[in-house]
C-alpha cells in the first residue's frame, strides 16, 4: 500500500494562518525582505537572469535565513505563487536594435545562456527555391501490396514526428546525414531502388529528418557555414569571422518513389531545432543567433539582428511588429514556421521570438515551446554574533553578499489554428523541464513536471593581497534538488500544483495517460509515482513504488500495463551498468509493481535518449530497440520478458540511431549509417537477406 506520510501530505498541503505568521514573525526578527526586489538584486557576472522575479514565495524567505529544512517536508499543493511573464512590444527595428545594443554593453564579457523570449505571428514571408537538392533514380516496378505497417514512434495521436525512417507500407525511406535511400519492402526479394542526395558534400550540411505526407516526401536539412575575412573595426581589430546556421525544408514530389521529383523548398534562418506535422501542417522551429560580432550590426539593415525566411525565391526580415521582447533577452532568436502541406510553394505564417527554447511539446491543436534557464539574485548581508546572517542595504559597510541560484522553465503558448500561428500566452513555472513527456495536454490543461534546484549561499568579496581585483570566498553554501509537478488551464493559469516531490532526486522520464500522470525520479532507486489529475485544482500523488535502476522511457502497452526502458544501476551507488527492460502493472495506481525486468548488463542504446528509436507495440507484442553494435528484439508472456531476435552489425556506429519496422509478415530493421536494411521473418525473427544500397 502507498506510502501514509504522502497521503497526509496531500490532505494537508496549505499553510495555516498561524504557520504563515511564523514565517512572517521570522523574516521580521532577521530583518529580511523580498529577495527578489530588483533594486536590491545583482545578477552573478556569469549568468544571464531571465525573469528574476516571481517563482519564489514568502514561504522559501524565512527558508532561506533559518535553515533550508523547512522547505521540505512532504510534497506541497501551495497554489499562493506568483507566476508571471513580462512582455514588451518593440514598436520597431531601431527598438529591437536598442535592446540588442543595451544588452550587448551589459554582458560583452559574459556567457549567454538560454533567455525567455516570447513568439508572435509574423505574416508570410519569403524564401528562395532550394535549388540543388539531387534526385534519385532507379528501375524497380512499384509494389501493389496494402498490408499492415509500423510508424514513427511519437507522444501525441495525430501528431507526427521527423525522423530518419518513414514507410507507407509500400516503400522504405531510409536517411543518413548524406542522402535518403529508398527500398522496396517484400520479405526476401527486397530491393534497393533509389537515393536522394543532400545538395552539397559540405561537412556543414547535414539531412535531420523526414515526414511522409500523401505522395510528398520532406526533408528537414540544417546547413551551417563558416567563413574567414579581415575587416578593419573603429577599435583597430581588423580580423573576423563569421558563421551562419539555416533549415531548408525540402518537398518531394513520390507519386512514383523511383523517380522522386524535387518540387520546391523553403527556409528560415538558425540550426533546426524542432517539428511537427499535424492536420496536414508542417510545423518547424529553428534558433538563430542574432550575431556573430556585434561590430558586423547595423542598426539601418534589419537583416543583420533580425532573422529572415525564404520562399518562393524572396528573402524577406521578419516584421518589427511580429517580435516581441520580455524584461531580459538574449541575443538568440526562435523562429517558427508553418507550412499548408497542400501548398508547400508557400510558408503560411512564420513567428519571431528574441530569445532561446529548449525543447517543444505539441498536441493537435497547441504548441508549447519551453526554455530552461537558471537565475540568480544577490543581495548584502552581514553576519551577526549569533551566526545569522541579516539583509543591509547596498551601501553598507559590509563585504558579505547572499545569492539565490534557481532554475526556472519559461513557457510559450501558440495556437496551430490550421497553420494560423498565434501567440496566447507566455508562462514560467518553477524548474527545469526534461523532455517532452513531461508536458501533456488533456481536458483543456496542461500537467507538467519539473525538476527543481536551488543553491543557497553567502560569501565574501576580498580583495588579492595587492589590493587589485576583488576576488569572491564562499563561507557557507547549500544545494537542495526537488521536483513539481504543475497543472494550468489553457491560458497558462496555474490551477493546482504538488512540489517538493523525492528530495535530493532527478525527474527521468513520465508518461501522462488521460487522468493518471507517471513519472520516475532517481539517485539510487528508482521512485516510479503516479498521480490522480482527475482534479484540476488538487492533483494527487496516489502510488509510488521503488526499485532499482531507472526507466528513460515510458509507455502504455495494453491495458493495465506500461512498459520502461532505461538503465539498470546499483542499488547503493546509483552507477549505471547496462539497459534495463520493465514492466508495470497499473491496472491499480495505487499499487503499482514490477511484474517483469529484464537487464542487459554492459548494453548501451541510443533509445534512452530518443523515443522514436524504440518500437514498443502491444498489439503484436514486440519490443525493439538498437544496442551498439546491434539491434534486439523481445516480447512479454505476461510474467516475463522474452528475447525473440538479436541482430548483430559489426562496426555499426552506435550513437546514430538504428529503427526497426514491421510490414505485413515482415521485420525490418535499418542501418542508416552503413545503407543496409535487414529483413528478418515476424515468426521466429530469423534473419532472411541484407540488402545494401548502391
Amino acid at each position: 500500500m502507498f506510502s501514509k506520510k504522502y497521503k497526509k501530505a496531500n490532505e494537508a498541503v496549505k499553510l495555516s494562518d498561524k504557520d504563515k505568521e511564523r514565517i512572517l514573525t521570522n523574516m521580521r526578527e532577521n530583518k529580511i525582505t523580498n529577495t527578489h526586489n530588483k533594486k536590491n538584486t545583482r545578477k552573478r557576472n556569469t549568468i544571464i537572469a531571465a525573469v528574476a522575479a516571481a517563482c519564489v514565495t514568502i514561504f522559501l524567505a524565512g527558508y532561506l535565513i533559518n535553515g533550508l529544512d523547512m522547505l521540505y517536508g512532504d510534497h506541497d499543493n501551495r497554489k499562493e505563487k506568483d507566476f508571471t511573464a513580462h512582455v514588451s512590444e518593440p514598436a520597431d527595428y531601431n527598438e529591437i536594435f536598442m535592446q540588442l545594443e543595451k544588452l550587448q554593453k551589459e554582458t560583452e564579457q559574459l556567457y549567454t545562456n538560454g533567455i525567455k523570449g516570447e513568439i508572435i505571428v509574423e505574416d508570410a514571408m519569403g524564401a528562395d527555391d532550394a535549388e540543388t537538392v539531387i534526385q534519385g533514380t532507379n528501375d524497380a516496378p512499384e509494389s501493389s501490396r496494402d498490408e499492415d505497417f509500423s510508424e514513427t514512434n511519437t507522444q501525441v495521436e495525430g501528431v507526427d514526428e521527423a525522423d530518419i525512417i518513414k514507410t507507407d507500407g509500400k516503400y522504405i525511406y531510409a536517411m543518413n546525414e548524406k542522402c535518403v535511400n529508398i527500398f522496396k519492402p517484400d520479405g526476401e526479394n527486397t530491393t534497393f531502388i533509389g537515393r536522394i542526395k543532400r545538395e552539397s558534400e559540405a561537412d556543414g550540411y547535414a539531412f535531420m529528418g523526414m515526414y511522409l505526407h500523401k505522395d510528398t516526401l520532406v526533408i528537414i536539412a540544417s546547413t551551417f557555414s563558416y567563413t574567414y575575412g579581415y575587416k578593419v573595426y573603429a577599435d583597430d581589430y581588423t580580423y573576423s569571422d563569421s558563421e551562419k546556421s539555416m533549415t531548408r525544408v525540402l518537398f518531394y514530389d513520390i507519386t512514383d518513389p523511383e523517380k522522386p521529383i524535387f518540387k520546391n523548398a523553403t527556409a528560415q534562418d538558425g540550426a533546426y531545432e524542432n517539428s511537427r506535422l499535424s492536420n496536414g501542417v508542417l510545423y518547424t522551429v529553428s534558433s538563430h543567433y542574432a550575431y556573430t560580432y556585434w561590430d558586423d550590426v547595423n542598426k539601418d539593415e534589419p537583416e543583420s539582428f533580425v532573422p529572415c525566411v525564404e520562399y518562393s525565391g524572396k528573402r524577406v526580415v521578419i516584421a518589427a511588429e511580429d517580435i516581441k521582447l520580455l524584461d531580459d533577452v538574449s541575443p538568440n532568436y526562435s523562429v517558427v514556421t508553418s507550412v499548408d502541406m497542400e501548398n508547400t510553394q508557400e510558408i503560411k505564417s512564420s513567428l519571431g521570438a528574441l530569445g532561446s527554447i529548449s525543447g517543444m511539446y505539441a498536441s493537435t491543436d497547441n504548441i508549447l515551446l519551453y526554455s530552461n534557464t537558471y537565475v540568480t539574485d544577490e543581495y548584502k548581508v552581514k553576519q551577526n554574533e549569533d551566526g545569522t546572517y541579516e539583509k543591509v542595504s547596498d551601501d553598507a559597510d559590509s563585504d558579505i553578499y547572499g545569492t539565490h541560484g534557481r532554475n526556472i522553465a519559461n513557457l510559450y503558448l501558440i495556437s496551430m489554428n490550421d497553420g494560423d500561428l498565434k501567440l496566447e500566452k507566455t508562462q514560467t513555472v518553477n524548474g527545469m523541464i526534461d523532455s517532452q513527456f513531461s508536458l501533456d495536454e488533456y481536458d483543456d490543461h496542461f500537467r507538467i513536471v519539473t525538476n527543481y534546484t536551488e543553491h543557497y549561499g553567502f560569501y565574501e568579496k576580498r580583495k588579492d593581497i595587492f589590493g587589485g581585483e576583488q576576488y569572491n570566498y564562499y563561507t557557507d553554501s547549500q544545494n537542495r534538488e526537488t521536483n513539481n509537478l504543475y497543472v494550468l488551464d489553457n491560458k497558462l493559469e496555474v490551477t493546482g500544483l504538488i512540489e517538493n516531490i523525492a528530495r535530493d532526486e532527478a525527474i527521468k522520464s513520465a508518461r501522462f495517460m488521460g487522468d493518471i500522470g507517471y513519472f520516475v525520479t532517481f539517485r539510487q532507486t528508482d521512485p516510479l509515482f503516479s498521480v490522480d489529475l482527475s482534479d484540476h485544482e488538487n492533483p494527487k500523488i496516489i502510488g509510488e513504488l521503488k526499485i532499482p535502476g531507472f526507466s528513460e522511457y515510458l509507455q502504455s502497452y495494453g491495458e493495465g500495463l506500461l512498459f520502461g526502458f532505461g538503465y539498470a544501476a546499483d542499488e547503493n551507488t546509483g552507477g549505471t551498468y547496462g539497459i534495463k527492460l520493465s514492466m508495470f502493472d497499473v491496472s491499480d495506481p495505487e499499487n503499482v509493481s514490477e511484474t517483469a525486468c529484464t537487464e542487459l548488463h554492459g548494453k548501451w542504446s541510443s533509445a534512452c535518449d530518443n523515443h522514436k528509436a524504440i518500437l514498443a507495440d502491444a498489439e503484436k507484442n514486440i519490443i525493439g530497440f538498437p544496442v551498439e553494435n546491434g539491434y534486439m528484439i523481445y516480447s512479454y508472456d505476461g510474467e516475463k520478458f522474452l528475447e525473440e531476435g538479436v541482430v548483430e552489425i559489426k562496426n555499426h556506429d552506435w550513437t546514430w540511431d538504428m529503427r526497426g519496422m514491421y510490414i505485413g509478415d515482415y521485420y525490418y530493421v535499418a542501418d542508416t549509417r552503413n545503407g543496409n536494411l535487414i529483413v528478418l521473418d515476424m515468426v521466429n525473427f530469423r534473419m532472411l537477406a541484407t540488402v545494401t544500397a548502391k
